[in-house]
């Protein structure tokens, strides 16, 4: 299964975080965050829809369909009178990295259990303020010290980077 697809994956936090290496204008941006928002809460969409939700004019919408479409990052498919926009193009281009997703699995492999969501976040926190080392380092620590749980990670992590090993 594609990590873009994984319940502890945050796609729009990762759209963000990848913006300038997607090249994406504001326009497209703020389309492709809609879009995967309406499709996460199963919300029909239309060009209508995303102007009244970007406060876009339906023209600038429309230009941005079109420009998301010939980048390859937007699909529209049409089954009967349903319609429907993938953006899952967007999670595969030119094989930008998932920082972090590995980490994820890591995780909830030591923990024995499924991560929750303010564990997430606070793992999502990790992976911009430290490496992918450190956090492991702090991990098998925890872990070694029968210690496991965020609390002590993160005080690791932190004392850590106040001995300049950031």
């Amino acid at each position: 299964m594609d990590i873009y697809r994984e319940k502890y994956f945050n796609r729009r936090n990762w759209i963000l975080e990848n913006l300038s290496a997607l090249n994406l204008t504001a326009a497209e941006s703020l389309i492709v965050l809609l879009i995967d928002f309406c499709n996460e809460f199963s919300q029909p969409i239309d060009i209508q829809v995303l102007s009244r939700l970007s406060n876009l004019n339906k023209e600038d919408v429309d230009d941005a369909i079109v420009k998301l479409c010939s980048k390859g990052y937007l699909t529209i498919e049409q089954s009967g009178s349903v319609i429907s926009f993938n953006i899952d193009a967007v999670f595969t281009h030119h094989n930008i990295s998932y920082a972090g997703a590995e980490l994820y699995k890591i995780f909830e492999a030591e923990f024995g259990r499924i991560l929750s969501e303010r564990e997430l976040e606070r793992l999502s926190e990790w992976t911009r303020l430290y490496s992918h080392e450190q956090i492991v380092d702090a991990l098998r620590e925890a872990s070694i010290n029968r210690k496991l749980n965020f609390s002590f990670i993160d005080r690791q992590l932190a004392s850590k980077d106040e001995d300049g090993q950031k």
